[in-house]
């Protein structure tokens, strides 16, 4: 249960898609949004792992906050390439997909944060 919690956002991107595309909506610009956003948590979350396992905390700091800024860089680049290759409401959508994924996944992270706290060793 925890696991399907930790990863609520990504289970919303892929349970929201059948609406998008009923809906009418820029489908490329939500893939776009959707796929960027599950590549990104899968690479945080592998480079994480990486980073718990490193004894000194400046190896830690630093791949942290290197994964970060590159998950960010591409994210960035993901929604600027589609809203200027494809249309404009598609890179709004990317854009709007992956804020509401970010909401999700902030807030989660807010509320679960206790739990991992005590489970950490």
């Amino acid at each position: 249960m925890v696991t399907v919690l930790r990863y609520l956002d990504v289970l919303l991107i892929v349970l929201v898609l059948p609406f998008v595309v009923l809906a009418g909506l820029p489908v490329i610009g939500y893939l776009a949004g959707g796929g960027v956003w599950i590549a990104q948590r899968l690479i945080g979350d592998a480079i994480e792992a990486r980073a718990a396992r490193a004894s000194d905390i400046r190896v830690r700091m630093g791949v942290t906050m290197a994964s970060i800024m590159i998950r960010i860089w591409l994210v960035a680049l993901v929604i600027l390439a589609v809203g200027l290759t494809v249309e404009r409401a598609d890179g709004a959508i990317a854009a709007i997909t992956v804020l509401c994924a970010f909401t999700l996944y902030f807030l989660n992270l807010l509320i679960m944060a206790p739990s991992r706290r005590s489970t950490s060793p």
